[in-house]
């Protein structure tokens, strides 16, 4: 019996560009194409430059119909936001319509985290969003641990809860 994971064929496409989705047609081609047992399933954008101290990259996933006769009605998208832990990577959902590619019409509605969190295929997206975690080599690559990166719960000084610091920056946090 085969899992949802050996259906899934990730197909990656072109390189992410830097441009504002809305402007620039480089910017609004997907960086990549989910195929379940060889039927197109859902195309996705990523960013793998996400700032802070972890290691860390958004998905945004349109999943649904994409026949030509479909139209954005036919889709829904989800983002989810990639981090490790261990060995396993995490896909936590977030807002789709703060990801940068909101503005994409053909994307179908965009899943609050609410929205994401009801809906009765967020278990499909989230295994589609680890998919593309493990088979995407630019995630697989933004997903590296960044140099000596290793998380560390330290206390505010302020009080309040903790905060988690590479361990790289443990000294300087004195």
């Amino acid at each position: 019996m085969s899992t949802l994971e050996d259906e899934l064929t990730i197909e990656v496409g072109g390189e992410p560009q830097g441009g504002c989705p809305c402007c620039d047609p480089f910017a609004a081609a997907p960086q990549g194409y989910v195929l379940r047992n060889g039927e197109p399933l859902a195309v996705y954008y990523s960013d793998g430059r996400i700032p802070g101290p972890l290691s860390a990259a958004e998905v945004t996933i349109s999943m649904g119909r994409w026949h030509e006769t479909s139209t954005a009605a036919d889709r829904r998208t989800a983002s989810f936001r990639l981090t490790r832990a261990g060995n396993k990577t995490v896909a936590t959902g977030l807002n789709a319509n703060d990801s940068r590619w909101a503005v994409l019409a053909t994307l179908g509605p965009m899943l609050t985290r609410a929205e994401l969190a009801a809906d009765p295929k967020v278990e499909v997206f989230r295994r589609v969003a680890l998919a593309i975690a493990a088979r995407d080599p630019r995630i697989i690559e933004a997903l590296q641990p960044r140099d000596n990166e290793t998380a560390r719960l330290t206390p505010r000084k302020t009080g309040g809860p903790f905060t988690a610091r590479p361990a790289s920056l443990q000294d300087t946090a004195k």
